[in-house]
């Protein structure tokens, strides 16, 4: 349904288009102009919640843990992942480590919201194990997000690039990481 209404939209921006571009073949009123920018302002705000979307996408679920992988081919800019906290109203705060720098595991009494920016970072869980014993780990890479949930005990290890960081502290009754 959805598709058949845009191809119809589709066809009257056309129509409308055209008949804007040759006005000797019908007359233009104000209306008409109106509903030509307010087809223009659809079809682009439509294209920029497509591109938006298709930047994250939620990939991993584990149990405390939740990823959303950066989709784009381009890495994402420190603005652009500070804006996404920022519209999910989080006060992000930067941090960086040399290559092979890490973290003995640990807890957060909070909900830990965390975007790779530069560089990678591998999360592990020690206290959750894959099926062959070993303990369950994640690398980011730039533009990836992890959420980890309050009380979950996990260590970190750098990359070989080092890693910049924006992290934030949520309260768990907070709405979830917006994509747009």
């Amino acid at each position: 349904m959805l598709f058949i209404y845009i191809l119809y939209t589709e066809n009257n921006f056309f129509v409308m288009l055209h008949q804007t571009l040759h006005p000797k073949k019908t007359a233009m009123n104000a209306t008409k102009i109106a509903r030509w920018i307010l087809y223009i302002l659809c079809i682009l705000y439509m294209t920029y919640i497509i591109c938006e979307i298709g930047k994250l996408e939620v990939t991993e679920k584990l149990p405390n843990m939740q990823i959303i992988r950066w989709q784009s081919p381009q890495a994402p800019l420190e603005q652009e992942l500070r804006q996404h906290m920022q519209r999910s109203s989080l006060s992000s705060y930067t941090w960086s480590n040399g290559p092979g720098d890490t973290y003995a595991a640990h807890v957060h009494s909070y909900e830990k919201v965390l975007y790779c920016v530069r560089g990678s970072i591998r999360f592990i869980l020690p206290d959750q194990l894959d099926s062959a014993g070993d303990p369950v780990y994640v690398d980011l890479c730039p533009g990836d997000c992890m959420i980890l949930s309050a009380g979950t005990r996990h260590s970190a290890q750098v990359g070989s690039q080092g890693v910049t960081c924006l992290e934030a502290a949520r309260s768990t009754t907070s709405a979830t990481v917006q994509m747009s």
